[in-house]
């Protein structure tokens, strides 16, 4: 039972996987052509790109285990404690969708790239 509640928690974790890269992409575009080689800056902004999800993956995945430890110590049920991680990471999945619609009406699309 408790691995179906740990299931439970890929939706969001898949959210906010999602919502980090395409903040990103509205956030710093970059047109890639289709058949031309890729230049060399193109290499450049995809290496920011990773280290910044990677930065923020990080800090989300160490915030809800650490919420999840401390309700596991607290309360001494694993099932508070996957709770308590789902919790926590709807709130991150709800703040990464806001952070999308907040690059997305920021972003031009008239704007030269």
């Amino acid at each position: 039972m408790l691995w179906l509640a740990i299931a439970s928690l890929t939706p969001l974790i898949n959210i906010v996987m999602l919502s980090i890269t395409n903040s990103l992409a509205l956030i710093f575009p970059v047109r890639k052509e289709p058949g031309v080689a890729q230049q060399f800056e193109s290499i450049g902004s995809s290496l920011i790109f990773m280290f910044v999800a990677t930065t923020v993956l990080t800090v989300v995945f160490s915030t809800i285990a650490i919420a999840g430890i401390l309700v596991y110590f607290a309360t001494g049920t694993p099932a508070a404690a996957v709770i308590s991680s789902w919790f926590v990471l709807l709130v991150f999945a709800c703040l990464g969708v806001w952070a999308v619609s907040k690059a997305f009406e920021r972003f031009d699309v008239s704007k030269q790239i």
